[in-house]
């Protein structure tokens, strides 16, 4: 049932690329609307990552630092988990990272910022870079789920850059790390001078 809810899901998101084939007449306003619409779908994921990581941090760590401007590096955690030891039986408390957050401020008045969301496990769902308060780059990574948690690589990955740039990457087996990956690109159109 996994199987085919996993690859139900790969099909559907797979339609929408598979509009690009079409006649080169069309390829402008296919282009368009296909971008457009990965786009959308980009945020709207990474709208829900970011909401349920925030809605899961209970601490944070923060750090500063001055060196060629300056530094701060902010570490958030999920409520802490308790692991067994199965040698031993011994309980253990493990924090749990949930978002890692960088921002400097550089000698010339620029300000940086890397955010980094993270799932189960450690592994990262979610990277945004910021210039000046303005997203410039974006990576949302999207695991198979077993049991609820997340495991193998990344299935799906969807890469986003300032002057609208999108690729698409699908991973068909996402737990051979060296299986082929399908990957597709897509660019707004800029519209044209006037004459």
């Amino acid at each position: 049932m996994k199987k085919l809810r996993t690859l139900t899901g790969l099909l559907a998101l797979a339609a929408p690329l598979a509009v690009r084939a079409q006649a080169p007449a069309n390829l402008v306003t296919v282009q368009a609307s296909t971008y457009q619409v990965e786009y959308d779908s980009l945020q709207r994921r990474a709208a829900r990552v970011r909401g349920r990581t925030d809605s899961l941090i209970t601490s944070f760590k923060p750090h500063f630092a001055g060196l060629a401007g300056t530094s701060r590096r902010t570490r958030s955690f999920a409520p802490p988990q308790r692991l067994v030891l199965p040698a031993t039986g011994e309980g253990r408390i493990r924090k749990v990272l949930a978002k890692r957050q960088i921002v400097k401020h550089k000698t010339h008045n620029a300000e940086i910022e890397k955010v980094f969301y993270y799932g189960t496990a450690k592994r990262l769902l979610l990277y945004e870079y910021y210039e000046q308060h303005q997203l410039v780059h974006q990576r949302l990574f999207e695991y198979s789920l077993r049991n609820g948690r997340a495991y193998g690589g990344p299935f799906r990955t969807t890469e986003w850059v300032r002057g609208d740039y999108l690729e698409v990457t699908i991973r068909p087996r996402p737990l051979q790390l060296n299986s082929s990956k399908l990957h597709y690109y897509f660019t707004a159109p800029r519209p044209l001078p006037a004459n």
